[in-house]
């Protein structure tokens, strides 16, 4: 799971290191520093940006950087009408249940005007810059020089200094003019990212005979995919859509397919995150993301350089698992990518209109908007977050609204599925913050506590070669990796506890419980991946991967086979349109069939067994930590290491379409 901050715009930029975290960075000149920015000159009432991640910083020198890609929030229609519709188009017990609505009827009623999108973009082309817009108004992405966002916003960069951590920010709080109908920003201060993969490695444990980590045959058996393609339920005909981390070969995927001997005539291809192409745009910041090479020493995907670009595991993991259970499917990667991003270290000048380029969670919201404007995947699997408190100020509010929320209400408004990982640090989702007062305390991982996903948490599954269970199917955490790595869960401090959710038995208190469901997770039991499938990037590597990067994918995948039987069912498609057959959210069939003591045992594994407390990680002197959190317990029911369970393919088809 990627923990890489989703508003980020230029986070490998800051670095002296690239994406080492905060612990490295450039001397810093001693001159040029504008004057200290007060608090006062951090609150807008009128433009809305992350004031907060400013707290206890220090301004130390002014930025002069070659480009900045920057996304702007326009003013809205009906925000919270958004939300509330997501709600109720995807609740049985609504009047709009199941009635999807298209990229342009979102932004017709809930977006920004046309007239207002329209006057925001001449604004902005006005000042120099090229602005990338989408039909659903949720968003401009807009890209130039310094000095032409700066004159666009009315404020001045600076590099900020807090603690190891150097980052860049406005100066001043950011405006625009009262006609302008824009209202914020979601990345205009670009810190150190927050959010990583949900991946684990591992060249050891379990084996399938031929390489370390499990076949997709042994995953298909355990969970019983193999039951639904007896009956002919293989992903035909039905779209799954992977939000991007890092470099796509085509060539992995039948490789892998080739190596495992899986069937399927299912393709998989990349999406470039794209504009609508409006009238006036001459120009994009977004780019077809470079070819990917061999290992390089670069390091990371997610922000490449010229000739390097190496595959990260994570874009593997999801393409892979999509493509070895729902081996019919078809297969988007949505993957963006930004040639002319932030630029330079600190007290380095830049040349005009050169950037760092950033891909994949860099840019995660222009993917996330090009998958609502295609409109064409069913389901979408997401294997990234990251601790919920960091993103406060960036995607959503302390209200649990903004951005981030919006888009995956307007995905749940079109009715696509969307599956994201719980997380790789168990109860303790904020250990990866070097900013958490308290990294050692309960913390969940955001987007994975938004009310339109599904949270999928991780296992420990002991299986043969033939896929049959030699021992008890756990929560993976403290029993099996002795505390270091354990499937996320715990209560969203920021988003309440949805309709699916309420009077469920186990699911405490008034928020947000996660996860949903679980399935395969732990790296002890982890998954043979494929690297470097194109005969030219040689040679091949088998990883066994682990995680619940790998458990989004595989619940996708299954939920692929139950929208190929409602197409295919009299009485499962309704009366929507071209998208009859999907079903939304998954999380209220799901919770359903909790609530029927007949059918959940036959539909869902309990997990009995398990605990995701975490190691002591405390790493700030100031703030003392017990040696570690005392975490969840997985038991009878819902519980926050696993949810409801583990579902198994052939018994939910049944359950949800009654084939």
């Amino acid at each position: 799971m990627k923990n890489l901050s989703l508003a980020l715009a230029a986070a490998c930029a800051l670095a002296a290191a690239g994406c080492s975290g905060g612990g490295s960075h450039a001397a810093l000149p001693a001159t040029g520093a504008p004057p200290p920015v007060t608090p006062q000159q951090l609150t807008s009432p009128n433009f809305a940006y992350d004031t907060s991640a400013l707290s206890g910083a220090t301004v130390v020198a002014r930025a002069s950087v070659g480009a900045l890609s920057v996304d702007l929030v326009p003013r809205m229609q009906n925000a919270s009408g958004l939300l509330s519709y997501a709600a109720a188009a995807n609740d049985p017990k609504s009047g709009s249940y199941r009635h999807f609505l298209t990229p342009a009827q979102i932004g017709q009623q809930y977006g920004a005007s046309q007239a207002d999108y329209t006057a925001a973009e001449t604004y902005l082309r006005g000042k120099g810059l090229t602005v990338d817009g989408w039909p659903q108004r949720l968003l401009l992405h807009v890209t130039g020089t310094q000095a032409a966002v700066e004159s666009a916003l009315g404020t001045t960069f600076a590099w900020y200094r807090n603690g190891n951590t150097t980052f860049l920010a406005p100066a001043s709080a950011p405006s625009v003019p009262t006609t302008v109908p824009i209202v914020g920003a979601t990345n205009l201060v670009m810190r150190t990212p927050n959010f990583v993969d949900s991946t684990v490695v591992r060249n050891g444990g379990m084996s399938n005979g031929l390489t370390y980590g499990y076949a997709p045959q042994q995953i298909a058996a355990a969970f019983d995919y193999t039951g639904a393609y007896n009956v002919g339920f293989t992903g035909a005909g039905i779209t799954v859509g992977i939000i991007g981390t890092g470099g796509f070969s085509a060539a992995d995927v039948p490789a892998y397919r080739s190596m495992f001997h899986v069937p399927g005539s299912g393709t998989a291809v990349m999406v470039a995150a794209t504009n609508d192409d409006n009238a006036g745009n001459s120009a994009s910041g977004f780019a077809t993301p470079p070819p990917v090479t061999r290992p390089c020493g670069n390091g990371t995907s997610v922000s490449p350089v010229p000739g390097c670009n190496p595959e990260d595991g994570e874009t593997q993991i999801d393409t892979e698992q999509v493509a070895g259970l729902a081996y019919d499917a078809n297969i988007r990667y949505y993957l963006a990518y930004d040639a002319a991003d932030a630029c330079g270290v600190v007290g380095t000048t830049c040349p005009p209109g050169t950037g760092i380029p950033l891909q994949g969670l860099g840019e995660v919201d222009a993917e996330l908007q090009t998958a609502i404007a295609e409109n064409k995947a069913d389901i979408l699997s997401l294997s990234f977050g990251g601790p919920e408190a960091a993103q406060v100020g960036y995607e959503f509010n302390a209200a649990g609204h903004g951005l981030e929320p919006l888009e995956f209400a307007a995905l749940a408004s079109e009715g696509t599925a969307i599956f994201v990982s719980s997380g790789d640090s168990g109860a303790e989702g904020c250990m990866t913050w070097t900013a958490a007062p308290n990294p050692d305390s309960t913390c969940v991982s955001y987007p994975s506590t938004d009310p339109s996903v599904v949270s999928v948490g991780g296992t420990n599954t002991p299986l043969n070669s033939a896929g049959n269970f030699v021992g008890p199917l756990t929560g993976w955490g403290a029993q099996t990796s002795m505390g270091n790595g354990g499937s996320g869960g715990g209560v969203s401090a920021y988003f309440t506890l949805p309709a699916y959710q309420q009077g469920a038995a186990g699911v405490t208190g008034t928020m947000r419980n996660v996860p949903d469901v679980a399935l395969n997770g732990d790296d002890h039991t982890g998954v043979a991946t494929l690297l470097y499938g194109g005969t030219a990037l040689g040679p091949l590597q088998i990883v066994s991967y682990g995680g619940t990067s790998v458990a989004a994918p595989e619940a996708a995948a299954m939920w692929a086979l139950v929208l190929q039987a409602c197409k295919e069912t009299s009485g499962c498609a309704d009366a929507s349109g071209a998208v009859s057959y999907r079903l939304g959210n998954p999380d209220p069939y799901f919770y359903k069939i909790y609530a029927n003591a007949t059918q959940y045992p036959s539909v869902f594994t309990d997990v009995l067994y398990g605990n995701n407390a975490q190691s002591s990680t405390c790493s700030n002197p100031a703030s003392p930590c017990p040696s570690t959190d005392p975490g969840y317990s997985a038991g009878t029911g819902y519980d926050l290491i696993t949810g409801i369970g583990a579902p198994h393919a052939r018994a939910l088809i049944t359950a949800v379409v009654g084939r």
